[in-house]
Protein backbone atom coordinates (compact mmCIF):
# COMPACT_ATOMS: atom_id res chain seq x y z
CA UNK A 1 0.00 0.00 0.00
CA UNK A 2 1.18 3.38 -0.83
CA UNK A 3 1.48 5.92 1.78
CA UNK A 4 1.89 9.63 0.95
CA UNK A 5 5.36 11.50 2.26
CA UNK A 6 4.27 13.09 5.80
CA UNK A 7 6.83 15.50 7.38
CA UNK A 8 5.94 16.14 11.10
CA UNK A 9 7.78 18.76 13.69
CA UNK A 10 8.19 18.01 17.18
CA UNK A 11 9.81 19.80 20.13
CA UNK A 12 12.22 17.51 22.23
CA UNK A 13 14.83 18.58 24.87
CA UNK A 14 15.35 21.57 23.11
CA UNK A 15 15.41 20.10 19.30
CA UNK A 16 13.74 20.07 16.52
CA UNK A 17 12.73 16.20 15.53
CA UNK A 18 11.20 15.92 11.49
CA UNK A 19 9.45 13.12 11.28
CA UNK A 20 9.53 11.36 7.89
CA UNK A 21 6.37 9.14 7.48
CA UNK A 22 5.44 7.24 4.11
CA UNK A 23 7.11 6.85 0.98
CA UNK A 24 9.69 9.98 0.59
CA UNK A 25 11.37 10.27 -3.13
CA UNK A 26 12.25 13.51 -5.76
CA UNK A 27 8.54 14.71 -4.88
CA UNK A 28 9.23 15.52 -1.06
CA UNK A 29 12.84 16.72 -1.16
CA UNK A 30 12.05 20.50 -1.73
CA UNK A 31 9.71 20.86 1.00
CA UNK A 32 11.86 18.15 3.32
CA UNK A 33 14.72 20.41 2.60
CA UNK A 34 12.81 23.69 3.42
CA UNK A 35 11.97 22.36 6.44
CA UNK A 36 15.74 21.15 7.31
CA UNK A 37 16.30 24.79 6.44
CA UNK A 38 14.03 26.31 9.01
CA UNK A 39 14.67 23.89 11.33
CA UNK A 40 18.55 24.20 11.74
CA UNK A 41 18.30 28.15 11.55
CA UNK A 42 15.53 28.11 14.61
CA UNK A 43 17.04 25.29 16.89
CA UNK A 44 20.67 24.15 18.31
CA UNK A 45 20.12 20.81 16.72
CA UNK A 46 17.50 18.71 14.51
CA UNK A 47 16.99 14.94 14.86
CA UNK A 48 15.42 13.55 11.68
CA UNK A 49 13.60 10.67 12.44
CA UNK A 50 12.92 7.91 9.88
CA UNK A 51 11.23 5.14 11.86
CA UNK A 52 8.02 6.07 10.13
CA UNK A 53 9.11 6.09 6.76
CA UNK A 54 8.29 3.20 4.35
CA UNK A 55 10.86 4.34 1.49
CA UNK A 56 13.41 6.91 0.76
CA UNK A 57 15.16 7.23 -2.60
CA UNK A 58 18.54 8.58 -3.07
CA UNK A 59 17.27 11.73 -3.37
CA UNK A 60 16.26 12.22 0.26
CA UNK A 61 19.17 10.83 1.10
CA UNK A 62 20.94 13.84 -0.89
CA UNK A 63 18.56 16.09 1.17
CA UNK A 64 19.56 14.56 4.68
CA UNK A 65 23.45 14.55 4.06
CA UNK A 66 23.33 18.41 2.76
CA UNK A 67 21.02 18.70 6.17
CA UNK A 68 24.30 17.10 7.83
CA UNK A 69 26.40 19.79 6.27
CA UNK A 70 24.25 22.33 7.06
CA UNK A 71 24.31 21.69 9.93
CA UNK A 72 28.16 21.43 10.75
CA UNK A 73 28.31 24.36 8.20
CA UNK A 74 26.21 26.53 11.58
CA UNK A 75 28.08 24.67 14.22
CA UNK A 76 24.34 22.97 14.92
CA UNK A 77 23.87 19.65 16.08
CA UNK A 78 22.41 16.49 13.52
CA UNK A 79 21.10 12.85 13.68
CA UNK A 80 19.51 10.60 12.11
CA UNK A 81 17.15 8.43 13.96
CA UNK A 82 16.53 5.25 12.16
CA UNK A 83 15.11 2.57 15.20
CA UNK A 84 14.74 -0.43 15.79
CA UNK A 85 11.20 -0.58 14.11
CA UNK A 86 12.02 1.02 11.19
CA UNK A 87 11.23 -0.19 7.59
CA UNK A 88 13.93 -2.51 6.03
CA UNK A 89 13.59 -0.94 3.13
CA UNK A 90 14.98 2.21 4.53
CA UNK A 91 17.42 0.49 6.84
CA UNK A 92 19.03 -1.19 3.81
CA UNK A 93 19.40 1.71 1.69
CA UNK A 94 21.54 3.29 4.21
CA UNK A 95 23.44 0.46 4.65
CA UNK A 96 24.51 -0.61 1.65
CA UNK A 97 25.10 3.20 0.66
CA UNK A 98 27.87 2.97 3.77
CA UNK A 99 25.95 5.93 5.37
CA UNK A 100 25.09 5.18 8.19
CA UNK A 101 28.06 6.47 10.35
CA UNK A 102 28.58 9.47 8.18
CA UNK A 103 24.54 11.03 8.60
CA UNK A 104 24.98 9.81 11.72
CA UNK A 105 22.52 7.12 12.13
CA UNK A 106 21.16 6.07 16.08
CA UNK A 107 19.03 2.94 16.96
CA UNK A 108 17.18 5.17 19.92
CA UNK A 109 15.60 8.45 20.07
CA UNK A 110 17.75 9.11 23.33
CA UNK A 111 20.68 8.36 21.23
CA UNK A 112 19.78 10.44 18.68
CA UNK A 113 18.70 13.51 20.88
CA UNK A 114 21.93 13.27 22.64
CA UNK A 115 24.31 12.80 19.56
CA UNK A 116 22.73 16.31 18.43
CA UNK A 117 22.63 18.29 21.37
CA UNK A 118 26.21 17.55 21.81
CA UNK A 119 27.52 18.30 17.98
CA UNK A 120 25.32 21.71 18.41
CA UNK A 121 26.73 22.36 21.79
Amino acid sequence: MHVGPEITRREESGLLVLELRGEHDIASAPELRCAFEAALAEHPGVVADLTRATFVDSTVLGVLLGAREQARAQARGFAVLLGEGAELAVRRIIEVTGLAPILPVHDTQEAALAAAAIAGA
